[in-house]
C-alpha cells in the first residue's frame, strides 16, 4: 500500500479495534451504569455513532487496499470523504464517551462512599453495643 498512507492505515485500523471494542462494551454493560440509563433515542445516538466509527474505519482500509490496484480520483476522493467522516466521528466518540464515562465514574465513586459510610456507621454502632454490654457485665 502507499508509504505515505500507512500510519493513517495504521491509526486508523487501531481505531477499528477501539471501534469494536466499544460496541461489545456497550452490550455488556451492567445495568447500574449511566449509559443504561440513558433515553432509547440517545442510547440509540450512541450505538450509531460507535458502529458507524467501526464501519468507516474498516470501508477505509479497504479503501487503501483498492487503491494500491486502482489509483485513480474516484478512489482518492472516496478516501478523503471517508477520512473527514472518521475524524467527525472520532471527535464525536470522544466528546460522548468523555462526558458519559465522567458521569459515570463520579456515580460509582459517589455509590462506593456511600456503601463506605454505611458500612463504618454499622461499625460503629457495633462497637457501641459491645461496649454497652460489657458494661452491663
Amino acid at each position: 500500500i502507499d508509504k505515505n498512507a500507512d500510519p493513517m492505515v495504521t491509526l486508523i485500523s487501531i481505531f477499528a479495534g477501539v471501534f469494536f471494542s466499544l460496541i461489545i462494551l456497550l452490550i455488556t454493560l451492567p445495568k447500574s451504569s449511566i449509559i443504561k440509563s440513558l433515553t432509547k433515542k440517545d442510547y440509540s445516538s450512541l450505538i450509531h455513532i460507535v458502529f458507524s466509527g467501526f464501519l468507516i474505519s474498516i470501508l477505509y482500509v479497504v479503501f487503501q487496499i483498492i487503491r494500491f490496484f486502482n489509483d485513480n480520483s474516484f478512489v482518492q476522493s472516496i478516501l478523503l470523504l471517508l477520512m473527514l467522516e472518521f475524524f467527525a466521528i472520532l471527535f464525536q466518540a470522544i466528546v460522548y464517551f468523555s462526558l458519559v464515562f465522567g458521569l459515570d465514574t463520579k456515580a460509582t465513586y459517589d455509590a462506593l462512599n456511600d456503601t463506605e459510610i454505611e458500612n463504618d456507621i454499622k461499625d460503629i454502632k457495633f462497637w457501641v453495643d459491645q461496649q454497652r454490654k460489657k458494661e452491663k457485665y
